[in-house]
């Protein structure tokens, strides 16, 4: 009997056998794991700086130092200048720049002079009392030393005189009135020097006590006056100043014969610049 290689063959021939073999853990991700969005922010506040200033000079100008001067003053921050105008209110550099003025001037005066008839009003009259008031302007280039007032007056002088055999008493009242220059000089920015001039007309209104029966007698006369004087004015507060003055007018009243009445006068003042 023969056999076959078929049935022969071994059954274990077909089989493979398998070896255990071991699990392999994957491989990380290299990747990075997502992060969260970073939140918006505000972008950082502008800084505004203002512009430069520049000077220009012409051409045929070169620096100086008050070009620098200007220049700096030019640059000079917002602040300083609030507080150089801070500083400035009521300087004294101030004080006698151009401005209206009014003042009121009380004071004394005493007579001289004479008339056609060889009458001494020195000796006929006493000293009184006078007052008056005065409003103008007053400019100054700049800040220069040189000064000039204009404006008007108004000045009543009162007079007492022994009368004699004839009456007993003079009451004698002078009204001057007219247009006064006063040309002068600063000094230290707070004194005023100067030298009145003045031109009007005056009136002279006499009261003769008649000790009769007449009653009182009244005499007025006019006539053109001039005036001269030297004077001082001192600031105090604001538009505030006092000063004095010492000077002479001279009247000239006409009533037949010429009655040239004068008088040396003093003056206080008080008077206020707006």
């Amino acid at each position: 009997m023969a056999w076959s290689s078929t049935a022969l063959a071994s059954p274990w021939a077909s089989v493979a056998v398998q070896e255990p073999t071991e699990e392999v853990a994957p491989a990380p991700d290299p990747t990075p794991p997502p992060q969260p969005a970073a939140r918006p922010t505000a972008p950082p506040p502008r800084v505004q700086t203002p512009p430069p200033v520049y000077r220009t000079v012409p051409p045929d100008r070169d620096y100086d130092d008050d070009d620098y001067e200007d220049y700096e003053e030019e640059r000079a921050p917002r602040g300083d200048e609030d507080d150089d105008d801070d500083d400035d209110e009521g300087a004294e550099d101030e004080f006698f720049d151009d401005a209206f003025e009014l003042y009121v001037a009380p004071g004394m005066n005493t007579p001289y002079g004479d008339d056609d008839d060889g009458i001494d009003y020195g000796e006929l009259y006493d000293p009184g009392f006078q007052w008056g008031f005065g409003l103008g302007y007053f400019g100054r280039h700049d800040d220069s030393m040189f000064g000039m007032g204009v404006g008007g007056f108004f000045e009543q002088a009162f007079l007492e005189a022994e009368g004699g055999q004839t009456f007993d008493t003079f009451d004698n009242s002078i009204l001057r009135a007219g247009l006064e220059l006063r040309p002068g000089v600063v000094l230290g920015e707070r004194v005023f020097l100067s030298v009145p001039l003045r031109g009007g007309y005056t009136a002279n209104v006499t009261t003769r006590d008649d000790p009769g029966d007449e009653g009182d007698e009244i005499d007025a006369r006019h006539g053109p006056m001039f005036g001269v004087a030297g004077q001082i004015e001192i600031a105090v507060i604001r538009g505030l100043y006092f000063g004095t003055a010492v000077g002479t007018d001279m009247h000239f009243f006409r009533s037949g014969t010429d009655q040239n009445v004068h008088t040396i006068a003093w003056r206080a003042l008080a008077g206020w610049r707006f």
